[in-house]
C-alpha cells in the first residue's frame, strides 16, 4: 500500500465496488426466500433464480451511506438520518422491518434521529442486523485508518441503532471491510481478517460469536455453524454478523461461490449475502463480478459518476463538528 494518503476518487471507488457487491447478494438472496425444499434444490443445483433480481432496503440505506460519504466524505448523521426517511418514504415496500418502519417514520415526522433510535425497544435501542448490513462501504472509504472506520461506522450505526450490540455489528462489518480494501489480492487471509475484526470490535455478544467463528474449520458441517454462530434469523448483529464473516472469510477468492455459501444458510438470506458480497468484492474487484448475475439485478439508484453533484444540499457540516 502506498504511504500516501488516497484521494477522494479512490475512497468513493472502493465504497461503490462495495456497494456494488453489497447490492448483488442482497438481491440475489432476496431471491431465495422460498420454501426450504425449493430453495435447497436451486442451491444444490446451482440453478440462478429467475429474473429480475431486486434488492431491499439493506441497499436502500446502504446507498444513503454511500451518498453521505460522497457529499461530506465523513458521516454526518443528521444529513444519513434525512437520506434514510426520505429514501423510506420514496419505496417504503423494499422490506423493511417494523423497527426500522417506526424509526424512520418518526424521523421523517420530524422527530429527531437520537430520539427515534433512543426509543426503541422500550429505549433500549435496536440490537438488530441494520447497521452491519449497510457498513462495509464506510470500511471501504476509510480503509487506510482502522480508528477512523470505527468511529464513522458507530456514527452511522447509532442513527437507527442506539444499543451497543446493533453498532458493534455495524463496526465489525466496517472493520472487515476496511482490511478487504488494504488486501486486494488473491493471496488475501483470512484468518487475518477475522482476527483483526475481533480486536476491533467492541466488547459484546456479536465479539464473542467472531471470536468462535475464528478458530472454527472450513468447510463444516452447517447445522453445527448455525448452531455456534447464528444465521440471521433472529435478525439480532449476534446471529448474524459472525456467520457472515467466516463465510466471506473463507471465499474471499470468488464471489459467486461466497454468495452460494452464504444463501446455503438461510436465515436472513438477503442480509447475510449482502455482507459477505460487500466483503468480497472488494477483494475480487468489480471485473470478477459475475456479469450474468449484474444482468439479472436491477439497476442501483445511485450514479457511479464522481463528477456529478448530489442534488440535496442542505449543510449538516455544523453537526460532524459537534464531533470532532
Amino acid at each position: 500500500m502506498s504511504h500516501s494518503a488516497p484521494d477522494r476518487h479512490k475512497r468513493i471507488e472502493n465504497a461503490l465496488l462495495s456497494l456494488e457487491g453489497l447490492a448483488l447478494g442482497d438481491a440475489f438472496g432476496q431471491c431465495f426466500f422460498l420454501p426450504e425444499e425449493t430453495a435447497f434444490s436451486l442451491i444444490d443445483s446451482r440453478m440462478l433464480p429467475d429474473r429480475p433480481w431486486y434488492y431491499t432496503d439493506d441497499t436502500v440505506m446502504a446507498i444513503g451511506v454511500v451518498e453521505t460519504l460522497r457529499k461530506f466524505g465523513a458521516i454526518d448523521r443528521d444529513y444519513l438520518a434525512q437520506a434514510f426517511a426520505q429514501n423510506y418514504q420514496q419505496e417504503p415496500d423494499r422490506g423493511y422491518g417494523s423497527t426500522a418502519r417506526k424509526i424512520l417514520r418518526e424521523i421523517g415526522k420530524g422527530i429527531s434521529w437520537q430520539e427515534a433510535s433512543g426509543s426503541a425497544f422500550d429505549g433500549m435501542g435496536s440490537m438488530g442486523n441494520g447497521a452491519a448490513m449497510r457498513s462495509a462501504p464506510i470500511g471501504a472509504y476509510f480503509f487506510d485508518d482502522y480508528q477512523r472506520v470505527v468511529a464513522e461506522a458507530k456514527a452511522a450505526s447509532e442513527v437507527t441503532h442506539s444499543h451497543a450490540e446493533g453498532q458493534a455489528g455495524g463496526i465489525a462489518v466496517a472493520v472487515a471491510a476496511a482490511y478487504c480494501a488494504r488486501n486486494q489480492s488473491p493471496d488475501v487471509n483470512g484468518f487475518e481478517l477475522l482476527e483483526n475484526t475481533v480486536r476491533l470490535t467492541p466488547e459484546s455478544e456479536t465479539k464473542s460469536r467472531l471470536k468462535q467463528a475464528l478458530f472454527m474449520a472450513y468447510p463444516a458441517n452447517i447445522e453445527y455453524v448455525i448452531r455456534c454462530l447464528g444465521n440471521g434469523k433472529k435478525l439480532c448483529s449476534f446471529d448474524t454478523v459472525p456467520i457472515a464473516l467466516w463465510l466471506a472469510a473463507h471465499n474471499l477468492d470468488d464471489f459467486s461461490e461466497a454468495i452460494w455459501q452464504a444463501v446455503n444458510v438461510l436465515g436472513d438470506r438477503d442480509t447475510i449475502c449482502a455482507i459477505v458480497g460487500s466483503l468480497v468484492s472488494l477483494v475480487t474487484g468489480r471485473e470478477k463480478l459475475p456479469q450474468s448475475w449484474l444482468e439479472c439485478r436491477e439497476t442501483l439508484a445511485i450514479s457511479v459518476n464522481l463528477e456529478v453533484p448530489l442534488t440535496k444540499s442542505k449543510d449538516y457540516s455544523s453537526e460532524r463538528e459537534k464531533r470532532k
